[in-house]
């Protein structure tokens, strides 16, 4: 089923993993919107997140029921891994997203490509060549703006901020292991995430102080339900399948796009500052995106209609 709608969303234009993952990074950026509407709805701190993955949850395990597969592939032991960190890289990133600033979540996060470059260096065989290293210089020089930006009396880091950072550090490894994994079906990915963010969700929620209080009433379950299996099942299924096919630096610097969505959004929306640091770390960020973007195919031999 996701293998279907992904081919027929790009029909005519062949399936380009890099433009799709770029799409889906403009509305990675957008996601604080429905997680600040639901808050307002009485799903505070990690419930707000924690309600939409169970709608995406419940997609995918519908498309299981309906296409079931073998042992083997449900409990393959890198993907189990992978989409776990995938899992809890949801869960700590929308957490964070309503702990502390967008913008800070943000850039706390966006770390991450550096960690995947580092990844594969180390354990996969890959040489440092030039784009690879103009790419991971554009996007510290824009991080590096950034920060400067917006921590100018000093850094202070408090729990959203941390929740970023190792959101981002579970994705980079996640993405690593589901990369150099061999027969992965998206959709037991997909299954497999979701499921990992429920629970990690639920831990967090009941177990940690301070996650926040849940009080929403049916109509706003409805709407959250609606929400994940609408808005946030199609936008981690693209990163997934990217993530399937494209190494973790690819992956992780074309995300890093949605920095630029994010902050102006924030902005915009929520009246925070943005100033001269904020918009060339953007400038850099994209360029670092633009520069993966063009350094041709490098995305596995195995045929991606294998991978439903």
């Amino acid at each position: 089923m996701f293998d279907a709608l992904l081919k027929s969303a790009t029909k005519g234009g062949g399936r380009n993993p890099v433009f799709w993952v770029l799409v889906a990074t403009l509305f990675w950026g957008l996601y604080w919107m429905p997680l600040m509407f639901l808050e307002g709805r009485g799903f505070a701190g990690v419930w707000a997140g924690l309600a939409l993955n169970v709608g995406a949850l419940a997609v995918c395990g519908a498309v299981l029921i309906l296409r079931p597969v073998t042992l083997a592939e449900f409990l393959g032991g890198r993907l189990l891994i992978g989409s776990f960190l995938f899992g809890l890289a949801i869960t700590l990133y929308a957490s964070s997203i309503l702990a502390t600033d967008v913008a800070r979540a943000l850039l706390f996060f966006y770390i991450s490509p550096a960690w995947s470059t580092i990844i594969e260096m180390l354990f996969m065989g890959r040489r440092a060549t030039g784009r690879r290293v103009a790419a991971l210089v554009l996007s510290a020089a824009g991080l590096w703006i950034l920060t400067g930006g917006s921590f100018q009396d000093g850094l202070t880091v408090n729990s959203g901020d941390v929740m970023a950072l190792l959101s981002g550090l579970a994705w980079a490894v996640g993405s690593a292991l589901l990369f150099s994994s061999k027969g992965l079906k998206l959709r037991v990915g997909c299954f497999h995430s979701f499921l990992s963010a429920v629970v990690t969700g639920l831990f967090v929620a009941l177990l940690l102080p301070g996650a926040g209080e849940l009080s929403a009433d049916a109509a706003s379950w409805a709407l959250a339900l609606l929400f994940g299996a609408a808005y946030m099942l199609p936008v981690a299924v693209i990163c997934l399948w990217g993530a399937l096919i494209l190494p973790p630096g690819t992956l992780g610097f074309l995300l890093t796009g949605e920095i630029v969505s994010g902050l102006l959004s924030s902005v915009l929306l929520l009246d925070q500052p943005f100033g001269w640091s904020e918009g060339m770390g953007a400038l850099l960020i994209s360029a670092a995106a633009a520069s993966e973007a063009l350094a041709g195919n490098r995305t596995k031999t195995a045929p991606v209609t294998k991978r439903s």
